[in-house]
């Protein structure tokens, strides 16, 4: 039974292309017990003016704007501190959510009390939603997978997330010395206190483009990843023999993109 509400909380800069199909993503889930937190991080597009048109319609959404950029991770902080309900759900301003996804992961969370992060699978999508193939990372459903796995790569697609807010307050929100990659930092450390899973069902879309921060900051998601792996060393009292799997991450940092590229081509 869908007992649990939902804070659901979104960040924007200049996505006027691709927001309005992530809000009607959520305000068409079937679970409808929600409030929807928006930040938008002093867009220069018209992405404050699609904002408002989505706000005036629908009382759900609360709309917050940032005087001047302050990037992901303090707007992410922001706007925690709006959030009431029981569970928080994130979704990036280019993502986009399958309709039941809520209500299969509040259903999850209310019979799994001790779980405190849920994930789902994933597709991932262009500009235009066409689809791209699976996901590069396995979707890891069970604690202690997740837990074995959290050295090698983040295990949570962060848009398709929904966490208990007490917990994620109690850990102090999303880290602001990150400036990327602070959902697994964050993650790490919810692992390291708390329960975690994955739902195996493709519940949210991924939208990959040559402006996604994936792509086009790499580099400085390699290394603020590099920090949470250390991270994860430390809380999760991993051996010595774990640092291996930081390898990877020095050498997309330290290597040169044509040498990192050739690299990727003889994989495949």
């Amino acid at each position: 039974m869908k007992t649990g509400n939902v804070a659901i909380l979104m960040c924007c800069y200049n996505a006027e292309s691709t927001v309005a199909l992530s809000i009607n993503s959520v305000l068409k889930q079937s679970f409808n017990n929600f409030q929807f937190i928006i930040i938008n991080d002093a867009s220069t597009d018209t992405t404050v003016e699609i904002l408002h048109s989505f706000s005036e319609k629908d009382n759900r959404i609360s709309l917050y704007s940032n005087d001047k950029n302050i990037g992901l991770t303090r707007s992410l902080n922001r706007g925690l501190n709006y959030c009431k309900g029981t569970y928080i759900a994130r979704i990036d301003a280019d993502d986009i959510w399958v309709q039941d996804k809520l209500a299969q992961q509040v259903n999850y969370l209310e019979a799994h009390p001790n779980c405190a992060l849920l994930g789902t699978a994933y597709q991932r999508i262009d500009a235009n939603r066409a689809y791209l193939g699976e996901a590069t990372i396995p979707v890891l459903n069970s604690d202690q997978l997740i837990r074995n796995a959290i050295i090698k790569f983040n295990p949570f697609f962060h848009s398709s997330v929904i966490f208990r807010r007490d917990a994620c307050m109690q850990l102090g929100g999303y880290d602001e010395s990150y400036r990327y990659a602070q959902d697994y930092n964050l993650w790490v450390r919810f692992a390291a206190k708390y329960s975690v899973a994955n739902l195996s069902d493709i519940l949210a879309f991924q939208r990959i483009t040559p402006e996604s921060i994936s792509i086009k900051k790499e580099r400085q998601q390699r290394w603020y990843g590099l920090k949470s792996k250390l991270l994860a060393i430390k809380l999760l009292k991993l051996s010595a023999l774990h640092y291996y799997y930081l390898l990877n991450n020095l050498a997309v940092i330290v290597l040169p993109r044509s040498f990192v590229r050739f690299i990727r081509i003889l994989k495949h």
